[in-house]
């Protein structure tokens, strides 16, 4: 049975003021009123029938010091990188209640699901999120670290005069890479009772995605995107058409950013861009720490171009970079959203590449605010205005659990090796058999050599490691050499003849070593060239008749550039296309013409020989009617 009574909502709060007002005479049905309170209620307090704070009804089960304990214990692992789930909530608070022997109403101490609903009301500092995954190494950085690359690039400004250029948001640039899946993920929906999985069905594959290249400015401009389409030699006609006209669009071979698709990204996209908005040079461009950002060839342009690359730093993106800050988010909502409206037109149709740039363009489309969403991310990383305060440090996890004591005691951010080598040990000899790890651990402390013959350079590997890492365990009769460099193919393929001195380390190569550098120096140029003479005076290759090769005249394109750019490299190469048709059709007709010239003049000179001969038929018909005439007469 429901009750219909309302619930009156006030707080502790205004019942302290509302019994500060009735100790200074006023009163108790007008203090009431004022705060909302019930009279009886306030009477109640005024009478001390209840002690404290406690409120009506059965009392707890955990007391307001242990439930802050809980509550300030799920708020440090949560700020440690790892939070608890509600389950797992329950079930900490059942093994607590078995083991303080508490007496409780639940089955087995476990903690009904009206309990944690409560649990959360009552402690509002808690709330139901749902986390992001973060990497270890994203995790181990801090909030000095970022601090202190802050400092170190105000100060290096600030030595080259370029520091004022942090107070002008449209010089100010951040650029980064996202993907574009083709499949909504873990989407809230309905479905019918009883039924255990609910399938979404998508027509494209779940682990097909597009990479897309954002770049805005601290003033809330966003540049035309660029598009990358994993194709190995040109972008079909028919996905280029569907590009707007000042997007960039891209080909690599995977898809995936290339440095030679961020260098072609600059040139011939970003810089002409700048060019022609007329914005004034020198700019900040902050990017993250990717291989294709930071090559010479990038570095050599941005020199010439009057662009200051900037790299945030390292694994922290997540907070230092304005537009995975607070722009991808919301932009990835906005696709998602295009992605059920398309399925809902289209069914199960895959979406083709061809349509891939118009749901992009409709996304931004539908981006409202997308200027104050971007001055927001930049705010928020601290790039600008320049203030670290700014980021939200308290998100970083806690570097007390990110690394626990055990592990604190052999790891340092110095050298991280020994505990590395440490797991590489203890994995490499789970390969060895019994018998070998045996035979190993009795050859260091021996002076013969007890090793098989094929096990040599297993045992070397070994040896070396366990000296690095136990180095006060080595006998001095096994001592291994420090310039262990690895195996050569010359040790690798040596056979040891039965009763031979076995080595106890590998050959030294410092003379080989020293050898290449005095080639290379050209300190031993004379004897490679005298041998090398010899050889060719000896043996004299078969000179070879080198045919020449005629060059294709393919025209080369970039691997990135705007999409009016290929619009006009195809459409001139469609009217270079009309041209030679056309060509064609009039050598073909000039051919034509040609021959039927020529048939035609063949015909006038058949007919002229026939008139020629025809008249000497006829003399010779006349002869012989004039001999056969008179031989007539004469008979």
């Amino acid at each position: 049975m429901s009750s219909s009574r309302k619930l009156s909502k006030y707080k502790q709060q205004d019942i302290e003021q509302a019994l500060e007002m009735v100790r200074r005479g006023v009163f108790v049905r007008y203090a009431a009123k004022v705060y909302g309170i019930p009279q009886s209620t306030l009477r109640d307090k005024i009478n001390y029938k209840y002690p404290g704070n406690s409120s009506p009804g059965k009392s707890p089960i955990l007391s307001q010091e242990e439930e802050a304990k809980i509550e300030k214990w799920a708020i440090s692992v949560a700020r440690a990188g790892f939070p608890v789930t509600k389950n797992q909530l329950r079930v900490s608070v059942a093994q607590y209640l078995k083991r303080s022997k508490k007496v409780t109403p639940f089955v087995r101490w476990c903690t009904r699901k009206k309990w944690m609903i409560l649990f959360l009301k009552r402690h509002p500092s808690i709330k139901i999120c749902k986390p992001s995954t973060m990497a270890r190494y994203r995790a181990t950085v801090k909030e000095e670290d970022v601090r202190d690359w802050f400092e170190k690039n105000e100060s290096f400004l600030d030595s080259e005069g370029l520091k004022q250029l942090l107070e002008c948001p449209d010089r100010i640039f951040n650029l980064d890479k996202t993907s574009f899946e083709l499949v909504v993920r873990k989407r809230k929906c309905l479905g019918p009772k009883g039924m255990k999985r609910v399938y979404s069905v998508f027509g494209n594959n779940e682990k097909e995605s597009y990479t897309a290249l954002f770049t805005a400015s601290a003033a809330g401009t966003l540049i035309p995107p660029l598009i990358l389409f994993p194709y190995k030699c040109r972008i079909p006609f028919h996905v280029i058409r569907s590009v707007p006209l000042e997007w960039g669009i891209g080909r690599t071979e995977s898809g995936w950013m290339t440095s030679n698709a961020f260098f072609d990204f600059l040139r011939n996209i970003f810089k002409p861009w700048l060019v022609k908005n007329n914005v004034e040079l020198p700019i900040f461009l902050f990017v993250d720490g990717h291989k294709s950002h930071t090559t010479l060839q990038v570095a050599d342009f941005c020199k010439q171009a009057g662009i200051i690359l900037v790299c945030l730093y390292p694994n922290s993106t997540h907070i230092t970079q304005p537009l995975d800050v607070g722009y991808f988010a919301p932009l990835k909502k906005q696709w998602e959203e295009q992605l059920l409206r398309f399925r809902s037109k289209n069914g199960m149709r895959p979406i083709s590449k061809s349509e891939i740039c118009p749901l992009i363009a409709s996304t931004l489309k539908s981006f409202e605010n997308i200027v104050n969403v971007i001055q927001s991310s930049f705010r928020g990383s601290g790039i600008y205005p320049w203030i670290p305060n700014a980021i939200k440090f308290s998100s970083l996890p806690s570097a007390v659990y990110t690394q626990p004591d055990s592990v604190k005691e052999t790891v340092t951010t110095d050298n991280e090796q020994p505990f590395i080598e440490h797991n590489f040990l203890e994995n490499f000899e789970t390969f060895l058999t019994a018998e070998q790890k045996a035979e190993f651990e009795r050859q260091i402390k021996s002076d013969s050599w007890h090793v098989p013959l094929e096990d040599k350079n297993l045992y070397q590997v070994w040896r070396y490691i366990r000296a690095k890492l136990h180095p006060d365990q080595q006998d001095e009769r096994s001592s291994y050499s420090e310039d262990f460099l690895g195996f050569d193919d010359e040790d690798k393929n040596t056979t040891v003849l039965e009763g031979a001195d076995i080595p106890t380390q590998l050959e030294d190569t410092s003379y080989t070593n020293t050898l290449a550098d005095k080639i290379n120096t050209g300190e031993e140029k004379d004897l490679v060239i005298d041998a090398k003479d010899c050889f060719d005076e000896v043996f004299v290759m078969p000179a070879t008749e080198n045919r020449g090769t005629r060059a294709k005249m393919a025209t080369s394109l970039p691997s990135v550039a705007t999409s009016e750019e290929f619009m006009a490299y195809m459409d001139a190469k469609e009217k270079k296309k009309q041209a030679a048709e056309e060509l064609k059709v009039k050598k073909r007709i000039e051919r034509r013409k040609r021959k039927l010239d020529k048939e035609s003049l063949k015909k006038a000179k058949r007919t002229q020989t026939l008139k020629r001969k025809t008249p000497n038929k006829e003399a010779q018909f006349k002869k012989k009617t004039t001999v056969k005439s008179s031989r007539d007469n004469h008979l």
